[in-house]
């Protein structure tokens, strides 16, 4: 994992001194990966080498010396420091539309302040186009130009997810984008850009790295600076989209990874609410790993006019899982449902509990509706079904299964299952 945090020091790299290191000649001149909470960033830089032997590579932002990886070509690099800038350096700031020029009168805890013409500005680390600290490489190769490879992981790379689903006759179109906010001074004109929907700054075992899929954003693509769009590469064809039944009791909020020693106290939910939905499915996230993000939905009558129909949050998917998404439009007056946990069991020994649940689905209505009851299997990540009384379920995510039932009219129809939770990691 060393390697790959490493590969993310590149974002802070200034473009004030581009004629001392500029990008390398290849087609792809920055690897972004970008987590929730940091990114990880690799860029190939092409350094003028002077006649002392010295070539000069800028930073910005404040970056641990710890943190940075510095590669070359073979026999091209002897050795490396990182210098910070020095008061009465020159610096330069992007604030808003205005570029602030000065030099550097130092760095408090309020920020960095830079001396002007007209008096002393202070802005912060991350809005730094001119370095504030330098990567300093010695090498045999006088008056060459040697590539170097910049590594390092930056909090300056922000994104959040979203898409539309426009929908007309049963078949939508899905579109996906990432907000992106590069508060890292630095510009790419060839990025390749790919996203991870997992927090790179929270303690994660060995094994759930190994189960993580990246989404590629496509072919190379330029990245600026401050807020920005990046579309997602999603199919073209249109998927079916059906309106269905559904009862879902249970908050994700409360899902916790791990069991305690003690049993969770738990409520049973109160609002026996059913609802229509509009739903459709996505491949696995291990074929589709599309983030998390809020799905906004769209009707389109036969004249073309739209109608907004409602929005639901896409949460994170289990590889495996299959994946429906379900947006609520409203409430179906015939059908309720009620939730009760029938059975409990903690095992000390076995270090693990068994909970059975029972769901009961009314039918008012004069004719039989089918039913999606969406569960959340909250006690913790290792869990297995161990009895259920409805044949259609599935996985739909690391804590969320899927029961269908068909309940006649004027008619209850029961829908129980069993849940075993372990503790400790689960096998992949």
């Amino acid at each position: 994992m060393s390697s790959m945090r490493g590969a993310c020091l590149v974002a802070l790299v200034m473009t004030a001194c581009a004629a001392r290191a500029r990008p390398a000649t290849s087609t792809v001149d920055a690897s972004i990966a970008l987590y929730r909470g940091a990114a990880l960033v690799e860029e190939r830089l092409a350094v003028a080498i002077d006649d002392a032997g010295v070539g000069v590579v800028p930073l910005a932002g404040e970056l641990a010396t710890a943190t940075i990886e510095v590669d070359g070509e073979l026999g091209a690099i002897a050795s490396w420091t990182r210098t910070a800038a020095r008061p009465g350096d020159p610096i330069e700031a992007q604030v808003g539309g205005e570029v602030v020029v000065g030099r550097l009168g130092g760095v408090g805890a309020d920020g960095v302040h830079i001396l002007t013409a007209t008096g002393s500005v202070i802005v912060r680390p991350e809005v730094l186009t001119s370095p504030s600290a330098t990567l300093r490489i010695t090498s045999p190769r006088r008056g060459q130009t040697v590539t170097v490879v910049v590594r390092y992981q930056t909090v300056s790379l922000t994104w959040d997810a979203s898409y539309s689903l426009v929908e007309r006759d049963g078949r939508a179109a899905l579109r996906g984008a990432i907000a992106l906010d590069n508060r890292t001074g630095r510009a790419w004109r060839q990025a390749q850009v790919t996203v991870v929907d997992a927090d790179l700054t929270t303690p994660t075992p060995a094994e759930a790295w190994a189960r993580l899929h990246p989404l590629s954003l496509g072919p190379p693509r330029r990245v600026g600076l401050g807020t920005q769009r990046l579309e997602v590469a999603l199919p073209t064809a249109a998927v079916p989209v059906a309106a269905v039944l559904t009862y879902a009791p249970r908050s994700p909020d409360n899902n916790r990874d791990d069991l305690s020693t003690e049993p969770r106290v738990i409520r049973e939910p109160a609002s026996p609410r059913v609802d229509t939905a509009l739903a459709f499915t996505l491949p696995p996230a291990a074929v589709l790993p599309l983030p998390s993000g809020p799905v906004r939905v769209v009707s389109l009558d036969d004249d073309g006019a739209p109608t907004w129909r409602g929005q639901v949050d896409l949460t994170p998917a289990a590889p495996d899982a299959e994946r429906t998404v379900a947006i609520p439009v409203g409430v179906n007056p015939d059908v309720t449902g009620t939730w009760r946990q029938t059975m409990f069991d903690l095992d000390y020994q076995r270090e693990r509990m068994v909970e059975e649940i029972t769901i009961r689905l009314t039918n008012r209505g004069r004719r039989a509706a089918r039913v999606v009851a969406r569960e959340q299997l909250y006690r913790g990540l290792c869990w297995t079904l161990a009895y259920y009384s409805t044949p259609e379920v599935a996985k739909e995510g690391p804590q969320q299964i899927r029961l269908v039932t068909e309940v006649p009219a004027g008619a209850t129809q029961a829908v129980v299952y069993r849940v075993v939770y372990k503790r400790g990691a689960c096998p992949p």
